[in-house]
């Protein structure tokens, strides 16, 4: 379900699908990029608030796969205040963001920040589309940390417009 999404309510709210939450260029030619690819189509934004599907691309010399990935709007959320903090700590020196599924041999991407400020990131990915039977795993992409405020920016921007279809900030 690719397109956008557009509901009338008091805030004009549209969210262009699929939404790139995280698009991180490693310094060696990696790519990491997470987006949010569509609603989960029958469910609501009642009690458990709105659900939806994640996919993660993973890109690099002679590879090229995308995954579907195990996520929650909440689990992101959790990182996104973790990336935040981490981001802040003593100038990103000697901080980790860890964003996971509820069961992290799921999904698992690490945002390690050295103590000269370099941001590394690791993953262990299982392809939620062929029921975790296959995945990838990387180790230590430094990726530039201009990339970090985008990513920041990005979320912030996606939590904002998923509060106004929510009507409430309870990702789940």
């Amino acid at each position: 379900m690719y397109g956008v999404m557009k509901m009338d309510t008091k805030a004009d709210i549209s969210i262009e699908l699929p939404y790139t939450l995280i698009d991180a260029v490693g310094n060696g030619g990696e790519r990491i990029i997470l987006k949010f690819k569509s609603f989960t189509q029958g469910r609501s934004a009642g009690n458990t608030g709105v659900t939806g599907d994640f996919e993660l691309f993973y890109e690099c010399c002679g590879m090229h796969c995308s995954l579907e990935c195990d996520l929650t709007i909440g689990n992101l959320s959790y990182f996104e205040y973790d990336l935040d903090t981490a981001y802040d700590i003593n100038s990103c020196r000697d901080s980790t963001a860890v964003l996971e599924s509820y069961d992290a041999s799921r999904t698992r991407l690490v945002f390690r920040f050295d103590e000269k400020a370099r941001c590394y990131v690791s993953g262990n990915i299982r392809n939620k589309g062929d029921g975790y039977k296959s995945g990838i795993s990387f180790d230590d992409v430094e990726i530039d940390t201009v990339n970090i405020s985008d990513i920041l920016c990005r979320l912030k921007d996606f939590f904002n417009e998923v509060e106004k279809i929510q009507g409430n900030r309870n990702f789940y």
